[in-house]
């Protein structure tokens, strides 16, 4: 609108859909069991899941993760994904701070253990700076996770109100958010059954039949 001055009007936004098998876990136990032998992390866990790279606020994640372990939560960061750009250069400085303590780097993760990982974690964070859609928040959601997101870029909308939303800048409001699902049970049975509803909109279905809306309603106002 701003830079193309084209009537708003004209325009439609089509979410993305989500894959099929990201689901609650149907047995949770098991599951733990896999993450524990697969990943060595046998406590709980926070996650996040994605590329490794600067835009994703990793270094600001994993000092927020050190303020939540001053308040006394005893799992673990994992950390599930791919080194992206300038991986080495954002590692080195989260060290020096001394923010990798109870940190885990997975390296890339297979499909089937995707729903896994976020079927157990006791949160699923993702503050990026920027994100094109964020669909890992949509993606935790579906599987039973609540989330934390940023309250910035695409992740403000796609969140809506399934999630907590906090300011990426801000590592004491992340670590609090996160601390708070962790710990308070009330809310974390709320932001999950907001999050289902919310994710349960995101079908590749429903993305087909938006793009055939719009072309239909091109072709009728050619």
């Amino acid at each position: 609108v701003e830079h193309f001055q084209i009537d708003p009007d004209r325009i439609q936004a089509i979410y993305h859909g989500i894959s099929p098998g990201l689901e609650p876990p149907k047995d949770p136990q098991a599951d733990r069991i896999r993450i524990g032998e697969r990943y060595g992390v046998k406590e709980n866990f926070v996650l996040y899941l994605g590329t490794l790279q600067p835009n994703k606020n990793i270094e600001g994640l994993c000092a927020a993760f050190q303020i939540m372990k001053q308040q006394g939560y005893s799992g673990k960061l994992i950390l599930a994904g791919a080194q992206g750009w300038l991986f080495e250069e954002m590692w080195q400085r989260i060290c020096k701070r001394q923010h990798d303590k109870d940190v885990v780097l997975t390296g890339f993760v297979d499909s089937e253990d995707i729903p896994r990982l976020y079927g157990v974690c006791d949160a699923f964070a993702l503050v990026s700076f920027l994100e094109g859609f964020g669909i890992p928040v949509i993606e935790a959601m579906a599987c039973g996770a609540p989330v934390v997101a940023a309250d910035a870029c695409s992740l403000t909308e796609v969140t809506s109100d399934a999630g907590l939303l906090v300011d990426p800048h801000d590592h004491q409001q992340i670590a609090d958010s996160l601390f708070r699902l962790c710990s308070d049970s009330e809310l974390r049975d709320k932001m999950v059954a907001r999050g289902l509803a919310h994710a349960a909109k995101f079908t590749w279905r429903n993305t087909a039949q938006q793009h055939l809306d719009a072309y239909q309603t091109a072709m009728e106002q050619r």
